[in-house]
C-alpha cells in the first residue's frame, strides 16, 4: 500500500502540497538566517559601506538558490526583507538616504546597494538563458506550461507578445519569468540578434 507524502525537503528546499505553506516553510527559515546575521553585525563598529557590503555580500546571496527556484517573496516577506535591511543599515533609525540615491554607483553619490526586487527579478531572468542554452527533459514540461514551440521562441517574441504569454500562464514561478524578461528587455534598446542579449552581463555576471 502507497503513503503519499504531503511534504518533503529535497535540495534544501521544503516542498508541500499546500503551494502557499511554502512561502512560509522557505522563506521565513532564510529571513531568520539573515535576521541573526544582521544582529552579529551590528555589534561591530562599521561604516555604511561595510554595511552595504554585509547585505550585498552575506545577506542577499542566501537567498539565491531559494529565489531561484520558487516564486519570488509575497508582498509579506519582501517588506520584511527590506526592514530588515534598511533596519540594518540605519541601526534601526530612519533612513537619511532615499533608496533611489543609495543604489547608485559611489561617484553617482550611492553606495552600490543592491535593490532587492530587481535582485529577485535577475534571478528569474536567468532561466531565460537556460531554456535557450540547456537541452533537458524539464525545456518540455516548460514547452507546455508556456504553450510556446520552442523556447528560444521566448528571446525573439517582442514585448506585447511576451505578456500575451505571461497572461495565459497559469503557473506562478514561470509567470514570473517572462514578467521579469519583459522588464530586462525594456531597460535596452532591443537587438536583433539572440546571441547579443545572451551575451549582456547580469549584475557583472561577466
Amino acid at each position: 500500500r502507497i503513503k503519499w507524502a504531503t511534504e518533503f525537503t529535497l535540495l534544501g528546499i521544503h516542498f508541500n502540497i499546500a503551494l502557499d505553506k511554502m512561502q512560509d516553510t522557505n522563506y521565513e527559515k532564510v529571513l531568520c538566517t539573515i535576521e541573526k546575521l544582521f544582529k552579529d553585525y551590528r555589534k561591530r563598529n562599521i561604516t555604511i559601506l561595510g554595511q552595504t557590503t554585509v547585505i550585498n555580500t552575506l545577506a542577499l546571496p542566501k537567498l539565491v538558490h531559494t529565489m531561484s527556484v520558487l516564486p519570488c517573496p509575497n508582498k509579506k516577506y519582501m517588506e520584511r526583507l527590506k526592514k530588515l535591511c534598511n533596519a540594518f543599515l540605519w541601526n534601526g533609525k530612519r533612513p537619511k538616504v532615499s533608496k533611489k540615491q543609495l543604489i547608485q554607483k559611489i561617484e553617482n553619490g550611492g553606495v552600490k546597494l543592491i535593490d532587492v526586487e530587481a535582485f529577485a527579478k535577475a534571478l528569474k531572468v536567468t532561466w531565460v538563458k537556460r531554456m535557450y542554452v540547456s537541452n533537458g527533459k524539464w525545456q518540455s514540461i516548460c514547452r507546455e506550461i508556456l504553450n510556446v514551440n520552442k523556447l528560444s521562441d521566448i528571446l525573439e517574441l517582442d514585448v506585447l507578445s511576451m505578456r500575451n504569454v505571461a497572461k495565459k500562464c497559469q503557473n506562478v514561478f514561470w509567470k514570473e519569468v517572462v514578467e521579469s524578461w519583459i522588464d530586462y528587455v525594456k531597460t535596452f534598446e532591443w537587438q536583433n540578434e539572440v546571441s547579443d542579449v545572451l551575451s549582456l552581463p547580469i549584475w557583472n555576471s561577466y
